[in-house]
């Protein structure tokens, strides 16, 4: 399928793929930046409340002339703060500004969390994406794996041949590491605890 579809087949797959991968890189990013020391605030549910926990972030993270803020959306978080009473005109459900600042919306962050990162802050390289498609081998068609030389567990294989399958392997690497313990705050904003 993956060798015999259209051009714009073969495109609706990468962008699926790339999508996969790009959060789950977003995922170990983030799993990367926090650590026990990392600041988390507590944003409240009013625009008032919010702001206050963003000046706090901004304050801890931005201390030098040539730091830049950047920030973070869960879709939950966006989607919150664009509808919410009293909010800049600049805050949308999409990638964009916040606050005069870059701001990107990723699957990276879960729940009603916000991040500001500073990009001064924080080294990292992704390296492209490799694609590739097979129709030979034998994979185990689960989420936990569990058959290995050690244990000898048995379980249900699935020849990619015999059963007309492609496998399709996407594989990049990511580099990330703060070099500031100030790199990055985490804000939650509460919805239930304000007006």
């Amino acid at each position: 399928m993956i060798r015999n579809t259209s051009p714009a087949g073969q495109a609706f797959l990468n962008h699926q793929l790339r999508g996969a991968v790009a959060k789950a890189s977003d995922v170990v990013l983030f799993a990367r930046l926090t650590d026990s020391g990392t600041l988390s605030l507590g944003g409240g549910a009013t625009w008032a409340e919010i702001l206050a926990a963003v000046r706090e972030a901004l304050g801890a993270v931005i201390t030098r002339a040539t730091d830049r803020a950047y920030f973070a959306f869960s879709v939950q978080a966006a989607n919150y703060l664009s509808a919410l009473e009293n909010a800049p005109d600049d805050t949308n459900p999409w990638d964009g500004t916040f606050l005069g600042r870059p701001a990107i919306i990723t699957e990276g962050l879960a729940g009603m969390n916000f991040a500001v990162v500073n990009a001064q802050a924080v080294v990292g390289a992704v390296d492209a994406l490799d694609i590739s498609a097979s129709n030979a081998g034998t994979v185990e068609l689960v989420d936990n794996p569990t058959n290995d030389s050690i244990t000898g567990t048995a379980t249900t294989q699935v020849s990619l041949w015999q059963t007309n399958s492609i496998a399709v392997k996407v594989v990049t690497h990511l580099a990330c590491e703060p070099i500031r313990e100030t790199g990055v705050a985490f804000i939650e904003i509460e919805p239930g605890s304000g007006a």
